[in-house]
């Protein structure tokens, strides 16, 4: 039996589908370029990505499971800053999304003070509730 399985294996090998490797670089370069700025919700990036993909999926045949479209809707809470925003560290305006982010859980505060290292990466200005950590990359 087990011979059997193995001869049967070894005579479909070459007629089996592998991937399109040519397609799959295609699509993850599409996806990945600024076209579609990091499938955010920032310059209709999400909106951008959900198109190309939906118009792929339709391209290489297959139909929606409902029948009807390939969207799913979902939502996505965003952290965002309708007033200006500034932070000044030493002298040094910075900028936001640049420089640094704030925290979703963060509530809007005008301070001065002084921040008390509490770790090698963390500084805290206990008065104004002011937290500050440090991290390699913003994301």
């Amino acid at each position: 039996m087990k011979l059997h399985f193995v001869l049967l294996l070894l005579f479909n090998t070459p007629f089996s589908y592998a991937q399109d490797i040519s397609y799959n670089r295609r699509i993850v370069d599409t996806l990945t370029s600024r076209t579609f700025w990091g499938r955010g919700y920032t310059r209709n990036g999400m909106e951008n990505t959900a198109n190309f993909l939906a118009n792929e999926l339709k391209n290489i045949g297959l139909i929606p499971i409902n029948g009807k479209s390939y969207f799913q809707n979902f939502a996505v809470p965003a952290n965002t800053f309708p007033g200006k925003m500034e932070v000044t560290l030493n002298g040094k305006n910075l900028i936001p999304g640049v420089d640094f982010l704030v925290s979703a859980d963060s509530k809007g505060t005008k301070a001065n003070g002084t921040l008390e290292k509490q770790d090698s990466a963390t500084f805290i200005d206990r008065e104004n509730k002011i937290i500050v950590t440090l991290e390699k990359k913003l994301t």
